[in-house]
């Protein structure tokens, strides 16, 4: 009776040991995930701006063109 009870208590410890190296290891790639994932969103947000400041540059390129062409034509 005394084995069993050791070797329960040793599988039950085998057991937890596993569960907690298993939930170690999907703590790790979560929080490589998600590492991974703001660096893209940060990126994109970065991109975005960037595209926003050049549609504007070529936005006000163009008011400045119109606005030469009334001149011109006196419009």
């Amino acid at each position: 009776m005394y084995y069993t009870q050791c070797d329960a208590f040793i599988s039950n410890s085998l057991v937890f040991y596993i569960c907690v190296s298993v939930l170690d290891k999907m703590k790790m790639e979560l929080r490589k995930k998600m590492e991974k994932d703001i660096k893209d969103f940060q990126e994109q947000l970065r991109r975005d701006e960037d595209d926003y400041y050049f549609r504007q540059l070529d936005a006000e390129k163009v008011v400045q063109q119109l606005n030469m062409v009334r001149y011109q034509t006196g419009i």
